[in-house]
């Protein structure tokens, strides 16, 4: 009789143990966006090392625990990690919790943030994009050289931004003028195909090809910029 009595029990618990399961199941889903909405403040972020997007996790008021965990597979989220957990705080009598994604210098699609608190996840699409340079600097370390085959002429080209540093593999283009603006021979030598490095920095070597001229040289070098292209000069003298 007591045998049979502790197995209706444990049936009982067990039926009484998933009904509580599924209806608690049945709820989150009901209210999942009462529980958790999780929201980017932009789709896509430049790709500087230093512009952000703001990740932003509302959750109910009445939640028992306050804890949002953020986390991404690029970029970076506080404290320069893939993850951030952090407590919601009222904010505008809203209970919000916030995580800001920094990118790197690559420009990358599919840039995920998963937003969890317990039971309930979400996840956010952004794009990292290119961040293009608003100025080109050229510099060299010589003023002068002589006009004799092979003589050399370093370049150091600088790609700048207002914010951060432009993203990797930006490209240049060159110009070489005499001073009644031909076009001087020689070869542009040295430069790295794959573009600019992550100090926005390309370097290259100018190789004359021309013994005769003797002058004022203008090295131009023009890269893409957001809206238009970006260019700066620098003069070396070429002397007999």
């Amino acid at each position: 009789m007591m045998k049979n009595l502790f197995f209706l029990f444990s049936v009982g618990l067990v039926i009484t143990t998933m009904s509580c399961s599924k209806d608690k199941k049945r709820f989150i889903e009901d209210n999942r966006k009462d529980i958790l909405n999780a929201f980017a403040d932009e789709d896509s972020v430049e790709a500087d090392g230093k512009s952000f997007i703001t990740i932003r996790a509302k959750i109910s008021k009445d939640a028992d625990k306050k804890t949002v965990k953020f986390s991404t597979n690029k970029g970076r989220l506080i404290d320069s990690s893939l993850t951030y957990t952090t407590d919601a705080a009222m904010e505008n009598d809203v209970l919000i919790a916030k995580a800001f994604l920094t990118p790197g210098l690559e420009a990358a699609e599919n840039v995920i943030v998963n937003v969890s608190v317990p039971e309930v996840s979400e996840r956010i699409g952004v794009r990292f994009v290119n961040a293009f340079p608003d100025a080109v600097q050229i510099e060299s370390t010589v003023a002068t050289v002589q006009n004799t085959i092979g003589a050399t002429v370093p370049l150091n080209i600088y790609l700048i931004r207002k914010t951060g540093i432009p993203s990797l593999h930006q490209k240049v283009r060159f110009r070489v003028l005499k001073q009644d603006g031909s076009e001087m021979m020689g070869d542009l030598r040295g430069i790295d195909p794959a573009g600019s490095n992550d100090k926005g920095l390309i370097t290259a070597t100018y190789i004359l090809e021309d013994s005769t001229y003797s002058g004022k040289l203008k090295i131009i070098s023009i890269a893409d910029g957001k809206q238009q292209q970006v260019y700066d000069t620098v003069t070396i003298f070429i002397t007999k």
